[in-house]
C-alpha cells in the first residue's frame, strides 16, 4: 500500500506551503518589433549580417541575455541571480513579446516588467547601431576601392564610366544611411503597453490548491503503482540511448573496486592494461570510423550539464589518439570552470582568450606536456573573460581555430555542458564534429534531447554519444556511479 503515500502526502504538504507561501503579483507589458529605414537601407545595400532573417526565438533569446539580464539587475539593484522569474512569449503576432514577471508585491513586479522591457530595447537598438555602422564602413571601404581603380585606368580603357556610376551608386546609399541611421534609436523595438500594479495577487485559492494536490496525488500514487520504472527518466543503458534514434560510440565502464582511488583522466596513459583505457581506445576507433566521408579535423566534447564525466573523457580520448601516432591539440575552452590545466598540471594563463583578445602568438600559449609523448599539445583557457560567449563568437576566436587546424591532425576541444550556457552551442559553428558525453544513471533523456536539438540547430555534426561510468552485469546491462566532470 506503499503507493497510497502521494495520496496522502501530497495534499498536507501542499496545505503547509500554500499557508506559508508568500503572495506572488504578476506584471506584464508588450513589446512591438519593427524594423527602420535605416535597417532597410542596410539591406538594399546587399551588406545585412542577418537582422532581417532574426527568429522570434533569436528576439528572445536576446530579452534573456547576459547582457539584459546585468542591466536589470543594476537598475534593480540586486544581483543577477536574486532577479525575479520572467516569462517572455510570443503575443498573438510574430513581432510583439510579452514581458511577463512575477514578484511579492504589485510595484516590483511592474518595475520589474517595464526595467526588462526597456533594457530589450536598448539592446535592440545598439544592436542596430553596430549593424548599420559595419555597413558604413563596408560601403565606405567599396567606395574606397572604386576611387583608387578609377584612378588607375585611363579614359580610353572604357572603364571609367562604369566605375563612376559604381562611385555614385555607393556615394548614394552612404548618404540614404547616414541619413536614416537616426531611426534605428527608435524603430527596432518599442514599448507599446507598460505594466501597471496589478490589483490582486496571482496565488491560486486553497480550496482549489488542495483539490489538486488530491488529484495529483492519485495519478502519482497509480502510477508509481503500474511501474515504478516509468518514473526513471535517466539513460541507464547504451539501449536507453539507441532507443531515441541517436548513435551510441561506445561504452567506458566504472572502474574496478582497485582502481577507483586512481585518477581517472590519466587511465589510458597510466594504466593502460585497465578496461577504461581500452574502452577509449575502442572509442578513439570509433570516432575515426564515424568521421567517414567528412574531414574531421576539429572536434567539441561536450555533455547536458555539469559533472558527467566530460573532461575525464576528453583527456582519455586524446591520449588514446595520441597513443595511436597522431598529433593532437587538446584546447580548454571552458572559459568558465577550466579543468584541463589542473589535469597536467600546467599553468592556465597565457591561453586561449589571451591569444583571442591580446594577440599573443600560438607559439607562446601552446604547451607541450612533460612526460607525455611529444604528439600531444595543450592550449589552457587563459585568463578567464566576463562574457564567454563573446570571445567564442569573436573573428579572432574563428582564426585561431583555423590556426590550430593546420598544426596538428586532429583538434579536441573540451567545452562547458550545453543546457546551463550557450558556449557549446556557439563554439559548435568553428568545428566539424561534436561528441556528447552521457552519464549512466544521472543524464536524464529530455535533457539529452535538448541537448543534441540545440546542438543540431547551430548546424553542428554531432557523431554520436559515449556511455561512462558503466559496469557489465550478467544481463548485459550496467550499472552506474557519479563520474567527475
Amino acid at each position: 500500500m506503499w503507493f497510497l503515500v502521494p495520496l496522502i502526502a501530497l495534499p498536507c504538504l501542499t496545505v503547509v506551503l500554500a499557508i506559508s507561501r508568500p503572495d506572488v503579483y504578476v506584471a506584464s507589458n508588450r513589446v512591438l518589433l519593427g524594423l527602420t529605414a535605416a535597417q532597410e537601407a542596410v539591406d538594399d545595400t546587399a551588406t545585412n549580417t542577418g537582422l532581417l532573417d532574426r527568429t522570434l526565438e533569436n528576439e528572445i533569446s536576446l530579452a534573456l541575455s547576459d547582457a539584459a539580464r546585468s542591466e536589470v539587475a543594476r537598475q534593480l539593484g540586486v544581483e543577477v541571480e536574486d532577479l525575479p522569474q520572467i516569462d517572455i512569449a510570443r503575443d498573438g503576432q510574430a513581432d510583439v513579446l510579452r514581458f511577463t514577471v512575477r514578484e511579492r508585491t504589485p510595484g516590483a513586479a511592474a518595475d520589474a516588467a517595464n526595467i526588462w522591457a526597456d533594457a530589450f530595447v536598448r539592446l535592440k537598438q545598439s544592436e542596430a547601431e553596430q549593424s548599420i555602422g559595419g555597413a558604413l564602413d563596408r560601403l565606405n571601404a567599396s567606395l574606397e576601392e572604386a576611387r583608387v581603380l578609377r584612378s588607375e585606368v585611363t579614359e580610353e580603357s572604357g572603364q571609367r564610366a562604369v566605375l563612376d556610376a559604381q562611385i555614385a551608386s555607393l556615394t548614394d546609399n552612404i548618404i540614404v544611411l547616414e541619413l536614416s541611421s537616426e531611426l534605428a534609436l527608435s524603430g527596432t523595438a518599442r514599448v507599446i503597453t507598460v505594466a501597471n500594479d496589478p490589483t490582486s495577487r496571482a496565488n491560486a485559492p486553497l480550496s482549489r490548491t488542495v483539490s489538486l494536490a488530491l488529484f495529483a496525488g492519485l495519478l502519482i500514487g497509480i502510477a508509481a503503482a503500474l511501474s515504478v520504472e516509468s518514473l526513471d527518466r535517466t539513460l541507464s543503458t547504451e539501449a536507453d540511448i539507441e532507443r531515441m534514434g541517436v548513435i551510441s560510440l561506445g561504452v567506458i565502464p566504472r572502474p574496478t573496486r582497485d582502481k577507483r582511488g586512481d585518477d581517472l583522466t590519466t587511465m589510458v596513459r597510466d594504466a593502460p592494461e585497465s578496461s577504461q583505457a581500452e574502452a577509449h581506445h575502442k572509442l578513439r576507433t570509433a570516432v575515426e570510423f564515424s568521421a567517414v566521408g567528412i574531414e574531421m579535423r576539429t572536434l567539441l566534447v561536450t555533455s547536458a550539464n555539469g559533472a558527467e564525466g566530460k573532461t575525464t573523457t576528453c583527456v582519455n580520448l586524446v591520449q588514446a589518439i595520441v597513443a595511436a601516432g597522431q598529433r593532437v591539440v587538446l584546447v580548454d575552452c571552458d572559459l568558465r570552470r577550466p579543468r584541463i590545466g589542473d589535469v597536467f598540471g600546467i599553468e592556465n594563463v597565457p591561453g586561449l582568450t589571451d591569444s583571442v583578445l591580446s594577440g599573443l602568438p600560438l607559439f607562446d600559449i601552446a604547451q607541450p606536456i612533460p612526460g607525455h609523448s611529444e604528439n600531444l599539445v595543450v592550449i589552457p583557457s587563459g585568463t578567464l573573460p566576463p562574457s564567454p560567449a563573446t570571445v567564442i563568437s569573436s573573428a579572432p576566436f574563428a582564426k585561431l581555430i583555423a590556426e590550430l587546424r593546420q598544426e596538428a591532425d586532429i583538434v579536441v576541444i573540451d567545452t562547458p555542458p550545453v543546457l546551463p550556457v550557450s558556449d557549446a552551442v556557439a563554439l559548435s559553428a568553428h568545428v566539424d564534429a561534436a561528441l556528447v558525453v552521457v552519464e549512466a544513471g544521472r543524464t536524464r533523456r529530455p535533457d539529452l534531447e535538448r541537448t543534441l536539438a540545440l546542438l543540431d540547430k547551430a548546424g553542428a555534426l554531432v557523431i554520436g554519444t559515449v556511455l561512462v561510468g558503466a559496469k557489465p552485469d550478467t544481463n548485459s546491462e550496467y550499472s552506474y556511479r557519479h563520474t567527475e566532470s
